[in-house]
């Protein structure tokens, strides 16, 4: 079946034909992609979500906002350092 596209489309009209949707860049008709990048696992590459203290640069580089940490002192029922001498 042919393709039908309309005769004079502004950049970002979209058109389906036979199940499929195209978008006009400008240039040319081009094949909108439905395809969703799944969660990160400890198994697959994926998405994930920067979260609060972390950061990603144009590059793509992924760094943590240092924070001071106190160790508390271990007791019977909080763990912590113990200090020996």
């Amino acid at each position: 079946m042919p393709f039908t596209f309309p005769a004079s489309p502004t950049i970002g009209d979209t058109s389906t034909q036979n199940g499929r949707t195209y978008r006009w860049s400008g240039y040319a008709w081009e094949i909108v992609s439905t395809y969703t990048l799944p969660i990160a696992t400890t198994s697959s590459v994926g998405a994930v979500q920067v979260g609060t203290g972390l950061s990603v640069d144009a590059s793509g580089v992924l760094s943590a906002t240092a924070t001071a940490y106190t160790l508390p002192t271990a007791t019977s029922s909080v763990l912590g350092g113990v200090k020996v001498g």
